[in-house]
């Protein structure tokens, strides 16, 4: 059995209604439609493998008209708030640009392997007889 419920724009914007609208499209079909007098009527019909209580519908739907309303004066006060605490999140996790003047300047070589790090094994120990037989010779 459809519901129509009427409520003006000024008491609840457009926003709200399409926010609580599409809280309902799962349970049923909404159809809006703007009337004359600065309101809106929202025409609400049960979906067929949903049996919907058209008082109960209409009274849900009107409390998330308020649930809504509510979540949008909340979203408006604390907007600014939320905006710094993501910029400072975003700023935080940047990485600190090196300048570079910190690489060393001029006198780098990449090429100076004072530890021996890139010297390949056979050449390191080449020499060694106790090995174990894992060594290239006899190979």
């Amino acid at each position: 059995m459809p519901v129509t419920i009427k409520v003006q724009k000024s008491l609840y914007p457009l926003e709200v209604i399409y926010g609580a609208s599409y809280q309902f499209i799962d349970r049923c079909y909404v159809r809006l439609e703007q009337e004359g007098s600065g309101g809106i009527l929202i025409h609400l019909k049960p979906k067929p493998e949903r049996s919907e209580d058209a008082e109960t519908l209409s009274g849900e739907f009107m409390n998330e008209l308020l649930n809504q309303a509510f979540r949008r004066k909340v979203s408006t006060r604390t907007g600014r708030v939320r905006e710094m605490v993501v910029q400072r999140a975003l700023y935080s996790a940047a990485p600190d640009p090196a300048p570079a003047d910190d690489l060393g300047g001029e006198d780098l070589d990449f090429l100076d392997d004072p530890l021996g790090i890139a010297v390949p094994w056979e050449e390191k120990y080449e020499g060694s007889k106790g090995d174990g037989g894992r060594g290239t010779e006899g190979a």
